[in-house]
């Protein structure tokens, strides 16, 4: 089961995700927040879009794929510093399996039926910093009920009028309410881009947003 919000700050923006079906049972999902704002962020994400499909054949290891977008990018932006961070993962629909690498991005988060909260993957360098970086993935289980939130920095880097920032704490919090008056933790994502609207006391949100949740149900989903 899948959800996404995406809502940049601009007409348009420098958030860019994908999710791709690879067999009957493996997605493929990348979040990523590419550098600066605008139009000129959004012209990086184009160079994203154009990286995920001239390399599909990585996709089956997330590792991989990110350390071929990250020699592309270091070549083109090296004095910028870096180009973009990003998650990508693999999911195995049926097994519950998730393969991910954070490359400089929000650690993904894992919310269990039983109200514990999972973050996902150690943090490596960002995507264009270094040239022949080998990530590394880090292995996670869903079990039936469990969800995990993909999102950019957009969703934490978020303040109320006192000055006071949201942060992951924060967000984990807003699930969590939520989700208080059902038997098993679950939350939808157009929901929590309401709560971190009422957080900022703004007309619009400051910053790019995208969130994307998978949640794994009893059986496998079809999508």
């Amino acid at each position: 089961e899948v959800e996404i919000r995406y809502q940049p700050r601009e007409i348009v923006g420098g958030d860019f995700y994908r999710i791709e079906r690879l067999d009957a049972d493996r997605y493929a999902v990348l979040v990523a927040d590419a550098m600066g704002h605008g139009v000129a962020a959004a012209l990086y994400t184009m160079l994203l879009r154009s990286l995920w499909d001239d390399n599909r054949p990585a996709l089956e290891s997330p590792a991989r794929f990110l350390g071929v977008v990250n020699d592309r990018l270091h070549g083109l932006v090296r004095e910028a510093g870096f180009f973009a961070t990003g998650v990508c993962a693999l999911y195995d629909a049926a097994a519950g399996t998730l393969r991910c690498v954070r490359a400089g991005h929000c650690a993904p988060l894992l919310f269990r039926t039983s109200g514990a909260v999972e973050a996902i993957g150690g943090c490596q360098p960002a995507l264009g910093m270094f040239a022949d970086n080998a990530y590394q993935e880090t292995l996670a289980q869903l079990q039936a009920g469990d969800a995990l939130l993909l999102f950019t920095d957009g969703a934490v880097e978020l303040f109320d009028a006192a000055e006071h920032e949201l942060g992951v704490e924060g967000l984990k919090r807003l699930v969590h309410e939520q989700a208080n008056d059902q038997e098993a933790l679950d939350f939808h994502v157009e929901q929590l881009e309401e709560q971190l609207l009422r957080f900022s006391n703004r007309i619009h949100l400051p910053d790019d947003l995208t969130l994307l949740k998978l949640r794994r149900r009893s059986e496998t989903p079809i999508l």
